[in-house]
This record gives C-alpha cells, structure tokens and sequence, in this order.
C-alpha cells in the first residue's frame, strides 16, 4: 500500500519535473496531493472489494440501547455460586446466572445472554 502512494508520487514529480517549468515547491504540493489521492481511491477501492465487518461476541452491544438478545445452552449445570457453562455459536463460554434471576439452570436449558463481564456471560433463564 505504502509502495503504491510512493511510485504514484515519485512518478508524478519526476514528469512534472522533467516536463514542466512549475517551481519545485508546486511540483511537491502536486505530488503530495496526487500521494493523498491515491491513497483515498485505494481505500474505497479496498472497502467495495473486501469491507470491514464488525463482529460483536455475546453479551455485547453496539450502542447503549441495543439489547442482547442472544440464546445460549447450559452444557453445565450452574453450581451454588450461580456459575456454570454454556454454549453459544458453537463456542463454549463460562456463564453466571444474572443476579434477578431466582431458578437453576441445568444442562439442556435455554438462556438469553444478558450481558458480558470480561469473558464471562450473564445470562437468564427463559430464552425467548
């Protein structure tokens, strides 16, 4: 990428250079502007060739007034201290029980992901 901005413009000063009679100062501004502009097009041609997805994980959300909406399965049933473990997109992830919550959950169970606290998830039961 670097390598495309600097031969777009290297090239471009050495031809206006060597067929114009502008002053360095102007044939520098116009290659530093043809450097920008190229590297402008070579952004969005990059973006409409391969854009850039956001992948947000479980219990995450991208604004504040999005909920977490996403359903999980107990594969551990939830100990005393309401931790256990469940399954989500395939992934497993350690989970603790939301604290409104008053019912076990045991293996098998659908939850709703309610939230995340680092790398664990706070779910509840009754997924929708």
């Amino acid at each position: 990428m670097v390598l495309a901005s600097d031969v777009i413009g290297g090239g471009a000063i050495f031809l206006l250079y060597a067929l114009t009679n502008l002053g360095f100062v102007s044939i520098l501004a116009i290659g530093v502007a043809l450097i920008i502009l190229g590297d402008l097009l070579l952004a969005a041609y990059m973006q409409a060739v391969a854009p850039t997805r956001i992948s947000v994980g479980p219990g995450e959300k991208l604004r504040n007034s999005d909920v977490p909406a996403e359903e999980a399965t107990v594969i551990a049933d939830f100990d005393d201290a309401d931790r256990g473990r469940v399954s989500i997109r395939g992934e497993t992830w350690r989970a603790m029980q939301s604290s409104e919550a008053q019912e076990s959950l045991t293996q098998g169970a659908r939850v709703r992901v309610v939230g995340r606290d680092g790398l664990i998830l706070i779910v509840t039961a009754g997924a929708r």
